[in-house]
């Protein structure tokens, strides 16, 4: 019996590998690294985001460095960013995740603040 589980958890795990180098999507709930050029957009946007938040909230952020970028995909996408923000002044430990939908919303969490942020764009 013990024997039959492990054979299906390979099998399950040689799919899943096959499936994603078979069309090169991620398979739903994985967290994928992103790299090069889709890293660059994700910041890119993650700045915009940034930016419209400091236009219509009272909160005032922008990247001073990012760390790393990883994407799941679940019924949407999300994105997770962990690095540093700055509010001009100050620069502060961060990890920021956008839930890519309708609408998109985004969740600022940074070291040393008792409470996470959320915001709706």
């Amino acid at each position: 019996m013990n024997t039959n589980i492990n054979y299906l958890a390979l099998l399950f795990l040689a799919c899943s590998a096959a499936m994603k180098a078979d069309n090169n999507t991620p398979l739903e709930g994985m967290d994928e690294e992103m790299e090069d050029l889709l890293r660059e957009e994700a910041i890119e946007l993650l700045k915009e985001s940034l930016s419209i938040i400091s236009q219509e909230h009272a909160a005032s952020y922008d990247v001073a460095k990012v760390i790393s970028v990883q994407k799941q995909y679940v019924s949407g996408a999300v994105t997770i960013f962990v690095g540093q923000l700055t509010d001009g002044k100050t620069n502060k430990q961060c990890v920021i995740t956008t839930w890519e939908g309708y609408p998109n919303n985004i969740k600022i969490k940074c070291e040393g603040d008792d409470a996470e942020l959320s915001f709706t764009l």
